[in-house]
């Protein structure tokens, strides 16, 4: 911390107490290091090249034709070398305003402010995109689970969440609650799995009437165990047409 003050605290002492008296030295090695990546981030992007030296070059004359700020490409280029091992670049502030100059800010102050302002702005644009799937995932899963833990048969079709205060709430059952519903099949309807297994279930309504469903249960009304489709039962009284082998 000796060395960085000896290099910006006596020649700067005003700039040096607003900016760094609050940092550590890995801090400051940090904000340059993060300076000369976009410095030479914008060269690239500028000239279509990769090259350091070429890159070095051009911030060079970048700067010396626009800002007046005459800068050895070599330093730059010992600039980058310094950032890649996370070194002390060893700017001197003149050089460090003159660099944020040329990545469109006023100086080093300029650039720190609206860097927090940037860093504040993704930080609160995180915190929606959470809060966003979080109400995604309250959907999912059922926003009210906190309040509705219990079901009803509804509209004599599915299972829908209710509160356990509601008439005819029963206790949530995952599987009745996402899988068992009332269908009107007809021929077309798969009745059986691709192993041979049962994909519809029937029983009889209060008037004696079949009605079928997708799950393997009891009947939400009479509560008698449902029984398996059968060939028999599909050409009786859902398909004629079915042929039994």
């Amino acid at each position: 911390m000796e060395s960085i003050w000896n290099r910006y605290g006596k020649e700067f002492p005003l700039v040096f107490h607003i900016y760094f008296c609050s940092f550590k030295k890995e801090k400051i090695i940090d904000v340059f290091n993060h300076i000369i990546k976009e410095v030479f981030a914008k060269a690239e992007e500028e000239t279509g090249f990769k090259a350091i030296t070429t890159l070095a070059n051009h911030i060079s004359e970048e700067l010396l034709e626009d800002y007046k700020f005459q800068l050895n490409p070599k330093s730059l280029r010992n600039y980058h070398k310094a950032m890649t091992t996370n070194e002390d670049v060893g700017m001197s502030m003149k050089v460090v305003n003159a660099l944020c100059q040329y990545l469109g800010y006023k100086n080093l102050k300029d650039y720190n402010s609206k860097q927090q302002k940037l860093s504040s702005k993704r930080v609160i644009s995180k915190e929606k995109g959470l809060i966003g799937i979080l109400i995604v995932a309250a959907s999912y899963f059922g926003i009210d689970s906190f309040q509705k833990k219990c079901m009803v048969w509804d509209e004599n079709s599915h299972y829908e969440k209710i509160k356990c205060e509601e008439a005819n709430a029963v206790p949530i059952e995952t599987d009745l609650l996402m899988k068992f519903k009332r269908i009107d099949p007809d021929c077309n309807y798969p009745f059986f799995n691709l192993n041979g297994t049962a994909n519809l279930w029937y029983g009889k309504s209060i008037n004696g009437e079949y009605e079928y469903f997708s799950y393997l249960a009891g009947h939400p009304i009479t509560g008698k165990t449902l029984k398996e489709i059968t060939p028999y039962m599909i050409k009786e009284h859902i398909c004629p047409t079915y042929s039994i082998k």
